[in-house]
């Protein structure tokens, strides 16, 4: 991760505690396809500082990244908070680790910390309490006026799964990877 000089970027990695249906599962109407024009870049200006630090994004980390997310076996909400191998837990704490990381080898240049709530889980039969975790990366700009934010959920469930009927979306033993939901999309926002 490198640093830039450009506005100000809020990297947020964020737990979103709910699933929804594969698009195979969900009803209502397609998207429409839309023509686009065929010069995109009409009106845009390239920004050098944007385009550099663009080429400093690293597939092979955002790679990494979801890989290890995967090693967990799960990331449900309701899952092991204490193991440093599965669960949430360990994802949580490996998330902050390296966005820690990244901090220190920029001079403290991203504020790193935990987000922490408490959130029923509707829909579940004895609606449990979970403390759902956010881990956060704030790092500052030059300029006030802006504020980007960019998230990922890191959380995972085998949600899709009918063999274990209605409340498959409460299964939090079972493994549960997540590498494209939302893994790849956490370590993107992490890479970032």
């Amino acid at each position: 991760m490198q640093t830039s000089t450009f506005g100000l970027l809020i990297p947020g990695v964020l737990l979103a505690a709910s699933c929804s249906p594969p698009p195979s599962a969900q009803v209502g109407p397609r998207p429409i396809a839309v023509t686009v024009a065929s010069d995109v870049t009409l009106g845009l200006a390239r920004d050098p500082a944007l385009a550099a630090a663009i080429g400093d994004i690293s597939a092979s980390e955002i790679r990494a990244t979801d890989s290890t997310l995967v090693s967990f076996g799960t990331r449900h909400t309701m899952s092991d908070t204490l193991s440093n191998t599965r669960g949430i837990g360990a994802a949580r704490r490996y998330l902050f680790n390296k966005l820690d990381g990244y901090s220190k080898a920029c001079g403290g240049c991203l504020r790193v910390e935990y987000d922490p709530a408490l959130m029923e889980m509707r829909g579940h039969p004895q609606r449990p309490v979970v403390n759902v975790v956010n881990v956060l990366a704030w790092l500052p700009g030059r300029d006030t006026t802006r504020v980007l934010v960019m998230g990922g959920h890191y959380d995972s469930c085998i949600c899709a799964r009918s063999d274990l009927g209605p409340l498959a979306r409460f299964e939090a033993t079972q493994d549960a990877p997540g590498a494209d939901d939302d893994g790849s999309g956490t370590s993107a926002v992490v890479e970032l």
